[in-house]
């Protein structure tokens, strides 16, 4: 009797004994060893080298961040093609050898990644080098056993760790294994934990405040590869201190410039030089504020936000706790709400060129992409020192007909009804209304309108020179009447230059907000 030959045995169909939630857990666990293994490989090599090539050529922050996005994405697709195979071929055969040397594979790949994590020595050609800063701090990647002793000697107080115990799976051993190691050296470890999204480092920020303005001791900073919370910390030790030169370095850590960043922008609009050290800018990402306002390039910002807006209240408290945290000097000037208000954006603008530089101006989104009226307003504050009426916010008909902003603070248009002085004109920040015509003309109504809604109501005479001299200051205004054609010329002609150098073509972003 001939036996059974087991290696002869045909394949089951495919998930004829598994049922799909054991085929997901399976595909869950292939995924979770594959794409940590993967995505080391792909963090150390391919995002290296793009960012060394980024950075090497002078590229913007946008296009750096462009290419980590593709090799994230890169690394999504792949780990998991490569975890349904596995998973593919695990459910579909009942050979014992073969099921164990996928799961042997993933897990060797998933733990060799590990390994190389915990033993910070395998990531040399990834860290960032160490860089003296001045007497009191010096600033690089993780220490081993033999640099701990070596600082020891060298004649360093202590040790400043910015690891965190929730960058999981590796930060934790690591954290426990330098207490253990700064022991046996003998120097001082000084645990400050830090993450690159900067919610909970308030504690450990004021502590590291503290170290600096004491003036007292050496120590060595020091996060994983020395290469990115390092530059959290150096802006607070340059504060502290009230020496700039005190952190010069930090290996590869290199402060974003705006001015590099204005070729393609930030998520939400635009970037704009005012003038040099004078920017704006839409509302920045977590990542933004990290690169370009946390890192010690900005010196004060100055929001353009409605509080009275539930979701705009949230970013100003998480704004204000942020750069509280950090010593960076943060205005915010209440605009939007019922009123669109010109003279407190003017205002702003004003306060704002008098603060040490640089200085940042944003308000949610900046001029040129979206209906951004606010941004619009600063850049036409600005070039012109007038109160600004946005364009955009003009572009709705009143009852009677279009009207239309002819100069950087004058609108003109047909005659409003009694209700569009409060509901049109006032909230798109007019204060003054002119009645361009003949006085005797009964506009007891009008007057009234107007009065009623803020709005101051005049008379002028169809009279260029006198109207001119009327729009020298005050404002925003609004002008109508049987006279304004014979005005408007002089006004066009006056105020055409500022309109066009208040709003030149804005820079064209490379991608688009959601």
């Amino acid at each position: 009797m001939l036996r059974e030959n087991p290696l002869m045995r045909p394949e089951p169909k495919p998930g004829k004994q598994w049922p799909i939630f054991g085929r997901l857990v399976v595909l869950a666990g292939f995924w979770l060893f594959i794409g940590f293994a993967l995505g080391t490989v792909l963090l150390l090599y391919p995002v290296r080298w793009w960012a060394t090539l980024s950075r090497a050529k002078g590229w913007a922050h946008g296009i750096e961040s462009a290419g980590v996005v593709a090799i994230i994405l890169l690394l999504v697709v792949l780990s998991f093609a490569l975890a349904y195979w596995a998973m593919k071929w695990f459910v579909r055969t009942d050979r014992a050898l073969v099921r164990a040397l996928l799961v042997l594979t993933a897990l060797g790949a998933g733990g060799a990644a590990y390994w190389k994590w915990v033993n910070p020595a395998t990531m040399k050609a990834n860290m960032g080098t160490e860089q003296a800063a001045g007497a009191h701090f010096t600033v690089g990647p993780y220490p081993d056993a033999v640099r701990l002793a070596e600082l020891r000697q060298q004649g360093y107080t202590g040790v400043i760790s910015l690891l965190h115990p929730a960058v999981v799976p590796f930060e934790p051993q690591l954290i426990a294994r330098e207490k253990r190691e700064a022991a046996a050296a003998g120097i001082k470890l000084i645990h400050l934990p830090m993450l690159p999204w900067v919610s909970d480092n308030t504690d450990s920020l004021e502590r590291l405040r503290a170290l600096a303005a004491s003036k007292q001791g050496r120590y060595y900073i020091h996060c994983y590869l020395g290469v990115d919370r390092v530059n959290l910390a150096r802006r607070t030790i340059e504060q502290a201190s009230g020496d700039t030169a005190s952190i010069e370095g930090g290996g590869e850590v290199t402060r974003r410039s705006l001015d590099v960043q204005m070729k393609v922008g930030f998520e939400r609009g635009p970037i704009f030089r005012l003038e040099p050290g004078l920017y704006l800018t839409p509302y920045p990402t977590d990542e933004e504020f990290l690169a370009f306002f946390l890192g010690g390039g900005v010196k004060n910002v100055v929001a353009l936000l409605n509080p009275d807006d539930v979701e705009k209240e949230k970013r100003i408290d998480y704004e204000r706790k942020l750069f509280a945290s950090h010593s960076v000097p943060f205005h915010l000037v209440e605009v939007g709400g019922i009123r669109y208000d010109a003279r407190r954006i003017l205002e702003a603008v004003v306060m704002a060129r008098k603060l040490p530089r640089p200085t940042v101006l944003h308000s949610f989104f900046s001029a040129g992409r979206y209906r951004a009226s606010i941004a619009e307003g600063v850049r036409i504050a600005h070039r012109t020192g007038l109160p600004p009426l946005p364009p955009s916010m003009w572009d709705s008909a009143m009852a009677n007909g279009q009207p239309e902003v002819i100069a950087p603070h004058v609108a003109i248009g047909p005659s409003p009804t009694e209700s569009e002085f409060p509901g049109f004109l006032r909230t798109r920040g007019i204060w003054s209304a002119i009645f361009i015509g003949e006085a005797g003309r009964d506009a007891s109504a009008e007057s009234a309108a107007a009065t009623e809604a803020g709005i101051e109501w005049r008379v002028g005479a169809p009279d260029p020179t006198q109207i001119l001299e009327m729009l020298k200051s005050g404002g925003p205004y609004y002008l109508y009447g049987p006279g304004l054609e014979k005005v408007k010329p002089a006004i066009v002609e006056r105020y055409a230059g500022m309109m066009r150098e208040a709003m030149p073509t804005p820079p064209a972003p490379a991608a688009v907000a959601p």
